[in-house]
């Protein structure tokens, strides 16, 4: 499918998935912050929601930490 790239998060409804991905194509490159020195940056990466009968998607966030947890319809505190 078009656009999806990373794993689901949760089923929105039963045509709809909220997945990480990759950010759209042309748009700027984040990098993440509070890096190891021994690693670096790493890219950010795209939360959208996907459409599983017409493979439209809707981005919803543009850059997200990989390292943060991420839920769907639950506030989880640490």
């Amino acid at each position: 499918m078009r656009g999806l790239t990373g794993f689901p998060i949760s089923f929105v409804d039963i045509n709809k998935i909220l997945a990480f991905s990759l950010p759209t194509k042309g748009g700027p490159a984040q990098w993440t912050k509070n890096n190891s020195p021994l690693v670096g940056t790493k890219p950010m990466i795209a939360i959208k929601i996907f459409d599983l009968k017409t493979g439209e998607f809707q981005t919803v966030l543009k850059s997200v930490d990989p390292r943060d947890k991420v839920s769907f319809g639950k506030i989880i505190k640490d």
